[in-house]
Order: structure tokens, then C-alpha cells, then sequence
């Protein structure tokens, strides 16, 4: 049985249409016969961050991997109640009057028929948001019951919802209303730091910097516990008021700004505050089940650090938090929940790994698009790659590692990630300036080979393996100055586990290292800038490689490096997806070039101003000439000019607002 689940728009395959989008963080994932076959973001393929467009690059590539067509799908599921898309079908009358009356099903139905040209409509399934949630964390942890905890920011008017799992069924114990959203509030709260949605994590990690005694008065006022487990959120037009008694409603961080002791304060405050409200629910709803196991899942199960302090409580025997607790996840629980509704197998290990994305393709393949790139990298086929990874690193050198098939959800597992070691302070520094281009107080994570992961790191030793990089742990006090890169100012780090079976290349680098330097960690971050999802394929990598400060890139056996200088002008040049050439006149009629967002608000794009010529050279669609070339045509041949041309191009390849490819 194939069966497809898909988070995203029910708009149009369009990019952009702005707020009017559905969610964030399009995805799809195929399962067949139990067991997922393939799932990827939309990001990773359009290459817009947090992109809630229809996923159509996602399901064709999730086709693609088992030799599939649309037509050859047994049911396809979205994340979204039936009545919640009946009630976006009735609203887009307002948008449309001439639309005509249609039922849920016929409504997703035409996206497919639309992208797809085949009638799929006999085959269109719903999935209740919270239940997807719930539905890809209970089937991912291999338990026998668990208490089921899915909280976010919201989806079919809710907040999230508490279940008791068993493998007879999964009963609904409380919904938790949207007014009561434990993720709104935390983003409505981090908008006093300067931060917004996608933002939390960069709290989370600010907040050990911080005294939360300070603030916890401030915050005591805006919720309460109730005796039934419930918690309780002031109504948000009252928590302005709760800003302005304290004195902070007109003295807001603005992004950019420096951070001050308050604002590191106020993070902290924020952060056990969070804590105290879901610890609240779950030690309630643990004595109310009588359960030893917990499946945690929805946006704010992402906060490692409250993850890690449930996990070390001893409350629970074992804590599942799913990997892709975020609506991408959802992908994945819309297709269980079909496949449980409808009592079809679903295989134990039906997610053993996130090893499920796009793979990288042969060495052959690899080696073609190197020849592509021929002028601005130079590249070796290496007889031992993990070997000469580990020893790069080893001699002080950041690297990128790009290997297999990408991994699902939101964080680099070994496969496209940047690495580094561990022990030097100054990593942390150089990678967050010169790399991710980042906050310098952001921490980094280490990956540890999974059968020495309780020598570094304090974990109850019935916790034998972490592999997901979804819990804060302590760093074991002998070894918190030596691993000066990974471990964060209160002396934890969000530990990766490695183990052969999972991912035998890095398995093997990270033991290669320890045999270099005696110490079986490195350095783990994701493979991108702060401008883009994670690299998927082989030119979003030497694009990423060529645009930070990385010192080598590693991609299946090819060792590759920069050239001294690189030769943008003969690049062609385009527009990346989700992008436009704007063109306005002045009151004093004057003309003013820019390239501005098409895409969703979510992705945080703003726009940017551009010279005259470079507007020329992109308005220019054809895409055979470089940009030398098109210069020429407009007879541009000043060298100072040819010069601010080449800066400005780079600036706008760095920040990913356009593409640039090797010509033909």
C-alpha cells in the first residue's frame, strides 16, 4: 500500500500569495507498507526557509524515490481537519465571489489535478493537526503505552492536545484551545527580545546567560496552574498591560541591538516559565494515566532544554520526543493516522532513521557537477574520506561533511553538516561570525559515538542513545573546559549519539578522529548560513562552501577546496525562487531599483536595493550569457564599475537572493 502525507498550502502550487499561506514548513512523506519510503521538506527543494507553499517538489520527490506516479497512490492525506478546509473553501468566496462551491475534497483535489494533471479526488483523506502530531510521535517511539503531550502555536483552531496511547488505541484526554496556546505565548513574549516565529530556539539558548529569578514575578502574572492539570494564559490584550506596570513596554530590544543583563534575564525567566507551565500538564496527566513513558511532539517540544530536565527527572522511564516535532513532522502523522483509521500495518520501525531525504547522488554524478564548477573549486577523489575528514579536522580546519540521503526534519544528523573540533573555545566564535553568520552567544552541538556517549555526558543510564539532537543534557563536569566549542555557558550541550547502524560514514569519521586525538566528539552544526534551509543537493553545497568561510567540502569521496579567487562574472545570474525586480519612481521622478520578496512573510525575506546596471543584467532573462557577457552587451567595461558589480553580486549570492550557475 503507498500512501502520501502532505503538509502546506491549500492556496495554489504558487510561491507567493503572501500571508493568505496556511502553516509553515511544507513537507511530504511516502509510506509503503508501513514503513516511509521517503520525506523531505519543501524547503530543502525551493530553497525557501520555513516555506508553506503547496510541497509539489516534496511529493514528486517522494514519487520518484520507488518509481511512483500520483495515479499509482492508494490515499492521500493533508494535516488538516475536513471542516477546518471546508471553512477556507467557504472564506476564499470572499477573495473569489465567482469561485465556485466545492467540497473539501474536491478543493485539494484540484492542487493535485493543477500540478499533477490527474484526477485524484476519490483519494483526498483528512487528518485532525494535533492528531498528526500525536499520531508520528506515538508510532515513532516503539512503545507499548505512553503518555501522548502534543503542544504548539496552533492548527484547526487549537493548541494541542494530551492523549493515553496503547497499542489497542489512543484516547483524547484534553484539547487544549487556542486561547490557551503555550506556543503563542512564548512568541508573543520573545517579541520584547527582538525575536518572532522560528526565533524560540535563539531564546532558548540565550536564557543560561540569564538570573530567571529577576522576571519570574512578571511572569507569574500572565498564567495559571490549575489543580486539574490545566493551564490557564491571561488573554493577550491583557498582557500589555502586565508590560506596561513593570516598565518594559517601551523599552523593547530591537533586533540588531546589543543584548543587555535584562534582556539575558528576561530570556530565563521565559525559559523556567515554559518549563513550569508544561511540567504543570504532564505531572498531572501522569498521574491521571499511571504511564512511565512520555511522547512529547508539537513546536514547543522542540525546546531542548526543558526536554533534557524531564528526561534527568526520573518521572518517566523512557521520553520519545519526535524528531520532527514540527508541522513538517505532520507529514508523516497524516499518513499513520490514515493507515490506523483504516487498520492497515504499520511496520514497528516504520521510521528507524531520518536518513530519508534526497540522496547525493554517485560519485560519478558528484565528480560531473565538480567538472560544472571547474574554476572555482578544485576537487580529488580521496581513497579514504572519512581518514582525511577526521585529519582536517583534526589540524584545526572547518568542514563540510555531505553524504547519503538528507535527513528529515530540522536538524544536520551527519549527512549535511558542518563540522569542527570540539575542544577549541575559538570554534564556537569562528563558526556563528564567519560561517552561520549568527548571534556569537548561539551554541553548537556534539556528536558523540553512541557507545561512549554516558562517558561525556549525564543521562540516566537507562537512556542509551540520543540520536536526534532533541535533548539538553549536562556535559560531565571532567571534560566541560575540554569541550570548550559544545558546551554552553551552564556547562549542558544538545547531545547527538552516532551509531553504526544509523550512519556508518560518520560513525566512521568520528571514530577516525578519535583515533587521531583520543576523543570520539566533534562538532556539529547544519550545513548552511543563516539565509537558507539546509543544503540538499550538490550545487547547494558548493554554492554554501563558496559563499562562507568553510575550509574544505567533503562530498561522497571527493575532497574539494576553493580557488584563490573566484571569477563571478562568469556565472550566469537569475533570480532565486521567491524573488522580483522592482522598479519605482520617485517624487522627484527619479527611478529606484530593488529586488523584493514574493514569497510568504514566514520566510523573513525583506527587500534590497540594487544598482541600475545589475537591474539590466537580471531583468535580461536569457539565461545562456554570464554575467561578463551581459555586461559587455550594455557595454559596462569600466573595471571600477565592473568591480562594484562584482561586490554587489556577490552580496546578493550570499544572501541568497539570486542564483548563481556555471554556464553551459
Amino acid at each position: 500500500m503507498l500512501v502520501l502525507g502532505w503538509h502546506g498550502s491549500l492556496k495554489s502550487t504558487e510561491i507567493g500569495d503572501g500571508a493568505r499561506f496556511d502553516g509553515h514548513d511544507a513537507a511530504a512523506v511516502l509510506i509503503k507498507d508501513g514503513r516511509v519510503v521517503a520525506a523531505i521538506e519543501e524547503e530543502r527543494l525551493n530553497r525557501l526557509k520555513h516555506s508553506n507553499a503547496f510541497p509539489s517538489h516534496a511529493i514528486r520527490y517522494c514519487l520518484s524515490e520507488v518509481g511512483a506516479q500520483i495515479s499509482d497512490l492508494d490515499a492521500i492525506i493533508t494535516d488538516h481537519a475536513r471542516e477546518t478546509v471546508s471553512d477556507s473553501v467557504k472564506r476564499e468566496f470572499f477573495y473569489n465571489p465567482s469561485q465556485r462551491k466545492v467540497t473539501a475534497e474536491q478543493w485539494v483535489a484540484r492542487l493535485f489535478e493543477n500540478e499533477f494533471k490527474v484526477d485524484v479526488s476519490s483519494k483526498i483523506r483528512f487528518c485532525p493537526h494535533h492528531q498528526a502530531h500525536l499520531y508520528a510521535a506515538w508510532y515513532t517511539s516503539g512503545y507499548r503505552d505512553a503518555l501522548g503531550m502534543c503542544l504548539d502555536g496552533g492548527g484547526d483552531d487549537m493548541s494541542g492536545l494530551i492523549a493515553r496511547c496503547s497499542s489497542d488505541e489512543i484516547e483524547i484526554l484534553r484539547q487544549i484551545p487556542q486561547s490557551n496556546s503555550l506556543g503563542i505565548f512564548y512568541i508573543a513574549a520573545i517579541s520584547y527580545l527582538g525575536y518572532h516565529l522560528f526565533d524560540e530556539y535563539k531564546v532558548m539558548g540565550l536564557a543560561p546567560y540569564g538570573d530567571p529569578t529577576k522576571y519570574r514575578a512578571l511572569f507569574d502574572k500572565m498564567y495559571n496552574l490549575n489543580s486539574d492539570g490545566h493551564v490557564e494564559i491571561m488573554p493577550f490584550y491583557e498582557l500589555y498591560n502586565v508590560y506596561e506596570e513593570a516598565g518594559l513596554a517601551e523599552n523593547s530590544r530591537k533586533k540588531g541591538d546589543e543584548f543587555t543583563q535584562d534582556h539575558k534575564d528576561y530570556a530565563a525567566a521565559l525559559q523556567t516559565t515554559l518549563e513550569r507551565m508544561c511540567w504543570h500538564m504532564i505531572d498531572h496527566f501522569a498521574n491521571v494515566t499511571g504511564s512511565r513513558n512520555l511522547c512529547m511532539t508539537g513546536g514547543v517540544a522542540q525546546n531542548c532544554t526543558m526536554n533534557g530536565k524531564i528526561l534527568k527527572s526520573g518521572r518517566f522511564e523512557s521520553v520519545h520526543v519526535q524528531p520532527a516535532a514540527h508541522d513538517a513532522g505532520n507529514a508523516l502523522g497524516a499518513a499513520l493516522f490514515y493507515l490506523h483509521d483504516n487498520g492497515r500495518k504499520i511496520s514497528p520501525d516504520v521510521l528507524p532513521n531520518l536518513y530519508v531525504g534526497r540522496q547525493i547522488g554517485t560519485s560519478g554524478l558528484v565528480e560531473r557537477r565538480l567538472g560544472d564548477w571547474h574554476g572555482f573549486v578544485t576537487a580529488r577523489k580521496s581513497d579514504n574520506v572519512h581518514g582525511d575528514a577526521a585529519k582536517a579536522i583534526a589540524d584545526g580546519e572547518v568542514i563540510a561533511w555531505v553524504q547519503g540521503r538528507s535527513e528529515f526534519g530540522p536538524r544536520a544528523l551527519g549527512n549535511r553538516s558542518i563540522l569542527a573540533d570540539p575542544r577549541p573555545n575559538e570554534n564556537k566564535a569562528r563558526i556563528n561570525a564567519m560561517i552561520k553568520k549568527r548571534e556569537g552567544y548561539r551554541p553548537f552541538a556534539p556528536s558523540v559515538l553512541e557507545e561512549n556517549l554516558h562517558d561525556y555526558f549525564d543521562l540516566p543510564q537507562s537512556v542509551v542513545r540520543t540520536p536526534f539532537m532533541v535533548v539538553t543534557v549536562p556535559v560531565r563536569s571532567p571534560y566541560r573546559e575540554i569541550l570548550g566549542a559544545v558546551t554552553h555557558v551552564d556547562g549542558s550541550a544538545r547531545v547527538q549519539s552516532v551509531s553504526h547502524n544509523d550512519n556508518p560514514d560518520f560513525h566512521n569519521l568520528i571514530s577516525q578522529f578519535s583515533r587521531l586525538t583520543g576523543l570520539p566528539i566533534v562538532l556539529n552544526t547544519s550545513f548552511n548560513n543563516n539565509f537558507e534551509p539546509i543544503v540538499d543537493s550538490v550545487d547547494d553545497a558548493i554554492t554554501c562552501f563558496l559563499t562562507t568561510e568553510l575550509d574544505k567540502l567533503f562530498i561522497s569521496d571527493w575532497v574539494i577546496e576553493k580557488v584563490a579567487h573566484l571569477p563571478l562574472l562568469e556565472l550566469s545570474a537569475r533570480l532565486s525562487p521567491g524573488w522580483k525586480l522592482s522598479c519605482a519612481m520617485s517624487m522627484a521622478n527619479e527611478k529606484s531599483f530593488s529586488i523584493e520578496p514574493t514569497a510568504s512573510v514566514l520566510s523573513g525575506s525583506h527587500a534590497m536595493t540594487v544598482s541600475s546596471a545589475l537591474f539590466r543584467i537580471l531583468e535580461d532573462d536569457d539565461d545562456g550569457p554570464n554575467i561578463g557577457s551581459r555586461c559587455a552587451t550594455f557595454g559596462i567595461d569600466d573595471p571600477l564599475q565592473l568591480a562594484r558589480i562584482t561586490a554587489e553580486v556577490s552580496d546578493l549570492w550570499h544572501r541568497r537572493m539570486i542564483v548563481l550557475s556555471p554556464t553551459a
